[in-house]
């Protein structure tokens, strides 16, 4: 992503209780496209989305548009064919053919971008202010737990029952929780999913006995499901059941040389914790991709021949968003609730903590059942450590 680029994802506000603007601009050939959507506060009215194309990507200028609102069908997810057919299902609503606007881009300083956007609808002028954090800031923000510091804390914490009713994601350094799909240069899921699912779709089906649908909502969560765990971007996120699997990605790809340098013996790996079954107890969970509010989902996601899942003891997360860990912060003080914590451990420790993770099962082999697995448990006994 270009630097202090005005790309990206911009969302007004997490707070359901008001109107919310979300826009999703990808950087395509020097200037800005991609979609903006209008999520209303209040109940029964209907949630608009509207093409936007040719936004310089410059700040300090004020930049004239149309905008044709398409209205969201809100059984399919999809735009009806025409306002028309939206007035059918909401005959009460304002539903503008076109709306003529204006945005602008702001740096404020270093730290914070402005976008300001207004529109003319019904002869009001509607105006709304996003801010957010420059693109490229990919340290995470949330802070370790200041009781668990090395290795034997780790196994007294996972084998307490304060470890029941969690998920773990383990990383070999502290970045932001971010799917694949969001560290790519692009935002825009709509095009996602108009685009690249149907070609997955079919890609998938020649390679297999197994014709996929993209209509099919089962047949989706296989295609993302089959397309994340062999490397293709999707908005999804791996996570496990179990704290010592998470431990064992986080430390398996760590080398001898990463400590040659004396200010790298100190660094550390990040293993996140989240809360699933409090995060379910209070938020609504989704598991496909329609056009939604900013949401963070865990998901049960059909995987057709992946024998991986299971010895992973895998879930996965379905979000959004770029920005996961502003959302679930906000999260944590919207309802009084550690949702999401992260633990640090030093990497000088990962040959002994790779020893203990083989000698209770985890191991590639384990993990990764097949000749990859044999391969690369004998590759770690004899080259590695």
């Amino acid at each position: 992503m270009v630097e202090n680029s005005f790309a990206g994802q911009w969302i007004s506000s997490f707070n359901l209780n008001e109107d919310r603007y979300m826009l999703e601009l990808d950087l395509v050939n020097g200037t800005l496209e991609g979609y903006g959507y209008m999520f209303q506060a209040a109940n029964g009215l209907p949630t608009f989305v509207s093409e936007l194309k040719n936004i310089k990507n410059e700040k300090n200028i004020h930049q004239k548009f149309s905008l044709r609102p398409i209205v969201l069908n809100p059984n399919t997810g999809l735009p009806f064919n025409s306002n028309s057919d939206a007035k059918l299902l909401y005959p009460d609503a304002y539903l503008p053919d076109e709306l003529e606007g204006t945005l602008i881009f702001l740096n404020e300083n270093d730290s914070i971008q402005t976008l300001m956007f207004s529109y003319l609808q019904a002869d009001n002028k509607v105006e709304f202010v996003i801010k957010r954090k420059p693109l490229g800031l990919n340290k995470s923000n949330i802070k370790s737990r200041d009781d668990i510091k090395n290795w034997d804390e780790f196994k007294q914490y996972a084998f307490s029952r304060e470890a029941d009713g969690k998920i773990f994601r383990g990383q070999s350094s502290d970045w932001k929780l971010k799917t694949s799909f969001h560290r790519t240069n692009r935002t825009d899921l709509w095009k996602y999913m108009v685009k690249d699912i149907p070609q997955l779709a079919i890609h998938f089906s020649s390679n297999t006995n197994f014709l996929y649908e993209v209509t099919n909502s089962t047949h989706l969560a296989a295609i993302l499901s089959t397309a994340q765990h062999h490397g293709y971007p999707t908005p999804l996120l791996d996570w496990t059941l179990s704290p010592f699997i998470a431990a064992y990605f986080a430390f398996c790809n760590i080398q001898e040389e990463d400590f040659r340098e004396q200010d790298n013996k100190e660094s550390s790996i990040r293993i996140f914790i989240f809360n699933i079954q409090e995060w379910q107890n209070e938020l609504p969970q989704f598991s496909d991709l329609k056009i939604r509010n900013p949401h963070f989902s865990i998901t049960q996601l059909q995987s057709f021949n992946n024998p991986r899942f299971l010895a992973q003891q895998s879930v996965l997360s379905l979000c959004n968003m770029v920005d996961i860990e502003e959302y679930l912060l906000y999260q944590n003080t919207n309802f009084g609730i550690d949702f999401i914590e992260a633990i640090d451990l030093p990497k000088s420790q990962y040959r002994e903590i790779l020893r203990d993770l083989e000698k209770i099962g985890v191991s590639y082999g384990a993990l990764f059942p097949g000749l990859d697995g044999v391969c690369g448990t004998l590759k770690q006994k004899n080259f590695e450590y």
